[in-house]
């Protein structure tokens, strides 16, 4: 089950000097995921593997909202075997491709939010959900106020629109392939 942006958020944690494990880093991140994504109730998570000492992007979700999901697909006997972030099928079809490390900052707008993981070949330095945004005017503008502030000449940014195409205002349709998502690049 793909799940929005908007339910599924992203945060970055750089590196932490001293954590004397993972668990240690999970602890921290735990802690920091409310304030760093607006999401109330009890926080799930999910940690970019990563080495220890460095930076990680992190995916918070309610774990009750979630919960209460899978509970009434079981009631409508339907099983769920993976519930993800909609916005990490979109990141791993980008990192796939021929060039992903000419992306300075990636963005996937999906029915309720802008998620944007920015950084350089080296790897992301940033991850943030903004939420809630469900119109293309409302993605764009933010879009391109996020760019305006990260270092000129960073590279190439990627935005990827799920659901109706960028030029339309038209209620969004939820395309499960790849064929079916619009990209599109605004710089």
């Amino acid at each position: 089950m793909w799940l929005s942006g908007g339910l599924c958020r992203a945060f970055f944690i750089g590196p932490v000097a001293g954590l004397e494990g993972p668990a240690e880093l999970r602890r921290i991140a735990l802690a920091q995921a409310a304030d760093r994504t607006g999401l109330s109730g009890t926080p799930g998570l999910w940690l970019e593997t990563a080495p220890l000492n460095a930076s990680h992007v992190c995916v918070a979700w309610d774990k009750d909202m979630l919960s209460t999901c899978l509970n009434t697909l079981r009631h409508a006997g339907l099983r769920v075997s993976s519930a993800r972030p909609w916005w990490t099928a979109c990141l791993s079809a980008v990192s796939q491709s021929a060039a992903p490390a000419a992306i300075s900052a990636f963005g996937v707008h999906d029915c309720d939010s802008l998620t944007v993981l920015s950084g350089d070949a080296g790897g992301y330095s940033g991850a943030s959900t903004l939420t809630p945004i469900t119109d293309n005017s409302s993605a764009t503008s933010t879009w391109l106020r996020t760019l305006a502030t990260m270092p000129s000449g960073a590279g190439n940014p990627l935005l990827l629109r799920l659901g109706a195409h960028p030029s339309s205002e038209a209620p969004m349709h939820w395309p499960m392939a790849l064929g079916e998502w619009t990209s599109e690049v605004l710089t």
